[in-house]
């Protein structure tokens, strides 16, 4: 890529090394949010010598910077590429990765700014599960997740050689990790998928350490199995590998350790800029927030997946609201997260003493979940107010039948748990019929 100056030359005329600060997650633990504070205040950062830039479009994540190198090592290596199902449009953000990698360190000694900022929640979680290698008749030709990991940060030590680089990586106490992926797999899950509500599939240990003995849907246990919480010190031990264990940066994400949000421990205890500075950012409202734990069950319990957008806007229905005071109700209930931390127990004191120099080995700080605390399930007056709301907002007669034709299976296959919710969808019929004569 043809450059106006060279940028190799401006990198070695600085004495002391620029730092690379390389953010890669946890998912689910604020950095959409981040990610977001960083874009707004994209022009103040500069000012200042922090540069945040060649994000993918209008998500302010690094994704586009990610997926272009492993797209690259993938075709050059083993076969055409293919992205997941949820993932197709990342597509049109793959490029030449030097061709990112070389606008981004333009920008950087452009505006000379000594800190750089990268920042993909999915380099410590499923980003190798987005791009899949298509089948072939040699199935040993796909490459492990810990050798596309592998590549991808010995690739950005590589490209970023000339950079003090810091890893970066927020952690979620297990438990509430899983809970909020869950939220948002059920959030967004889509009619591409299909999700049984009973599984025969044989368990991982850590999915029968957590799921054994319970009734957990299929969803759970999708989330437990393919975006493991038991991997955090695993995760953290590869990249000290290859960054050494003094470059990693580990911050707790919960409430009793990050008082004032992500966004101000980002800036002050990673970055170590000032109080005053911060208050100076301009923060956002909340993103990507999760939905109400009975709009949630709700849905999964029709398996009315092919109406993500419309219960994402019941979640914001005026008469739903009271619905968020159950929002504090665990679906993982209280032995189940018992069980997980136990399991993850050895782990998470390995984490507090080698990246936190903690002795006692507490890497989280807030309570435990309590029993009283577990969901009750779905109310009979939940579930009518739920199905009124949604008879309301259905635009059409045609889509409003095709939702009770996929409910009417449901009664033929004789599924208990669906009685209160059917009985709430036909009480409403009428209601609907009469909101279809009157447009």
């Amino acid at each position: 890529m043809e450059m106006n100056y060279d940028i190799q030359k401006m990198a070695s005329s600085n004495n002391k090394k620029p730092v690379l600060f390389l953010h890669i997650g946890y998912p689910k633990t604020g950095s959409t949010a981040l990610q977001a504070c960083l874009e707004k205040n994209r022009k103040l950062l500069m000012k200042n010598g922090i540069c945040y830039s060649d994000h993918m479009g209008k998500i302010s994540n690094h994704a586009n910077l990610m997926i272009s190198v492993m797209a690259e090592y993938l075709k050059k290596n083993y076969a055409p590429i293919r992205l997941s199902s949820w993932a197709n449009y990342l597509s049109a953000y793959i490029e030449p990765p030097t061709n990112i990698i070389n606008r981004m360190k333009s920008v950087f000694y452009k505006n000379d700014c000594h800190i750089l900022i990268i920042s993909n929640e999915f380099l410590a979680g499923p980003l190798f599960s987005v791009l899949n290698v298509l089948p072939n008749d040699d199935k040993t030709m796909r490459p492990s997740i810990s050798e596309q990991r592998n590549y991808i940060m010995k690739y950005l030590k590589e490209m970023f050689k000339e950079f003090d680089i810091k890893i970066v990586c927020y952690l979620r106490r297990q438990d509430d990790y899983v809970e909020s992926f869950y939220n948002q797999q059920c959030k967004t899950v889509g009619s591409c998928e299909t999700y049984p509500l009973t599984s025969t599939k044989k368990f991982s240990e850590q999915t029968e350490c957590i799921c054994g003995g319970f009734n957990v849907n299929s969803i759970m246990r999708g989330v437990i199995e393919r975006e493991p919480p038991s991997d955090f010190f695993q995760t953290l031990s590869a990249w000290a590998e290859i960054y050494d264990k003094g470059n990693i940066i580990v911050r707790p994400y919960e409430k009793s350790q990050l008082v004032k949000g992500i966004e101000y421990d980002f800036f002050v205890n990673v970055l170590g800029c000032s109080s005053d500075f911060v208050s100076n950012l301009e923060v956002g409202e909340k993103v990507n927030t999760g939905i109400s734990t009975d709009i949630i069950e709700y849905k999964i319990a029709a398996k009315l997946f092919d109406l993500d957008q419309e219960f994402i806007e019941l979640d914001s229905r005026p008469a739903l609201a009271y619905l968020k005071n159950n929002n504090k109700k665990n679906i993982l209930t209280a032995k189940q997260a018992k069980r997980l931390l136990d399991y993850c127990k050895e782990d998470n004191e390995k984490i507090a003493r080698e990246y936190l120099g903690r002795e006692d080995g507490i890497l989280f700080y807030d309570l435990s979940r309590e029993e009283k605390d577990d969901y009750p399930g779905l109310s009979m007056q939940t579930t009518l107010d739920i199905s009124r709301e949604l008879v309301l907002m259905l635009k059409n007669k045609t889509m409003y039948e095709k939702v009770l034709d996929d409910l009417a299976i449901l009664v033929d296959r004789k599924f208990p748990r669906l009685r209160k919710l059917l009985y709430g969808f036909y009480k409403y019929q009428q209601l609907f019929r009469k909101e279809i004569s009157t447009k």
